[in-house]
């Protein structure tokens, strides 16, 4: 398959555009096209895991995701999280995508990622702020019980992670992956997962003594 990566491309997850850049994000950004055949290989070999693919996949569709978390009613709700939680939702759907129809696969992309970050954004705390509660909780040392007790003091803790702490709690405690499926998913090693795992659990933990 011939690689349609520009070296100007970021490499893993893009961070969310500086204020000022962010309505200019369908302006500034262009698309990487594959073909339909091109799409199905990459997509069946990013839910195998394979690094380079879910890679390709990102840097493809990355003008799409930042143009979709930052429409102004997106970005007034979920502010910094935005960008995160469109990521979440885009490998999400590539890791379940089961069709074989990959020439309408952009469109359905945009119009899944448009709905689901306004869902994301009318219900912020079902799906960003009390992402994994209950397990989180249970992982540093409390029970689900508690959740009442802790609810603010976590929202406040929760708000103060990297976006990259964010998304290894989601895929390791909402998305229920293993440290090396979240690794894949992010490009990195399971280490560098452990890593933001311990220190994102370490921060709550912290915050909630």
């Amino acid at each position: 398959m011939q690689n349609k990566q520009s070296d100007s491309e970021e490499l893993n997850l893009p961070e969310a555009l500086p204020d000022n850049q962010a309505g200019k994000a369908n302006k500034t950004c262009t698309f990487i096209r594959y073909t339909p055949e091109e799409l199905k290989e990459l997509v069946l070999a990013a839910q195998a895991f394979d690094a380079k693919a879910i890679e390709a996949l990102c840097n493809a569709f990355k003008p799409l995701v930042l143009r979709e978390s930052h429409w102004p009613s997106i970005i007034d709700r979920l502010g910094e999280d935005a960008v995160s939680i469109a990521w979440v939702i885009f490998l999400e759907l590539i890791k379940k995508y089961d069709d074989d129809d990959f020439e309408h696969l952009p469109g359905l992309i945009r119009s899944y990622l448009h709905y689901a970050l306004v869902h994301a954004a009318t219900n912020r705390n079902t799906y960003n702020d009390e992402l994994g509660f209950e397990e989180i909780l249970n992982a540093i040392g409390y029970s689900p019980m508690d959740k009442p007790t802790f609810k603010m003091a976590y929202k406040q803790a929760y708000a103060t992670l990297s976006d990259k702490e964010k998304i290894v709690l989601g895929y390791c405690y909402n998305c229920m992956f293993t440290q090396e499926e979240t690794a894949l998913m992010m490009g990195c090693d399971a280490r560098t997962v452990r890593r933001y795992k311990t220190i994102a659990l370490n921060k709550l933990k912290k915050a909630l003594a």
